[in-house]
């Protein structure tokens, strides 16, 4: 009889996999068994809630902009990059104020800046 109890005990005390976890009675001692005791201590520092990146406190998701990592942007381009460099784009389109370099002609009267680069009118061919 002592037997057949135990063995109702364990059934009863059987963990559910719908509840991940939940009914762990002795979660400390669940992490202990497994040698995470450690890694439960480490990742209790992991997320620097002290830090910031520019200025923006890490409390949280942080949504970065492209001014904040100093990333490349259109308009950056147009204020750094002398006119006529052809530049690789990730894109089909080419940023606004900007021409693919297919080896079609330009109106040197709309586009000055370019025509003092390209004097024939006409974009290099860079496709291909």
């Amino acid at each position: 009889q002592a037997i057949q109890t135990c063995a109702e005990n364990a059934a009863n005390r059987k963990l559910s996999k719908k509840k991940n976890g939940k009914d762990i009675l002795d979660k400390a001692q669940f992490i202990e068994n497994l040698g995470l005791t450690e890694t439960v201590e480490l990742a209790k520092e992991a997320i620097p809630y002290h830090r910031k990146i520019n200025g923006k406190s890490l409390t949280q998701d942080v949504q970065l902009t492209a001014t904040d990592v100093n990333a490349v942007t259109p308009q950056r381009l147009r204020l750094e990059v002398p006119v006529g460099v052809p530049l690789p784009w990730p894109t089909d389109r080419p940023p606004t104020g900007w021409l693919l370099c297919n080896g079609a002609g330009f109106d040197k009267t709309r586009y000055p800046l370019l025509a003092s680069a390209y004097p024939s009118g006409q974009l290099p061919n860079l496709r291909g």
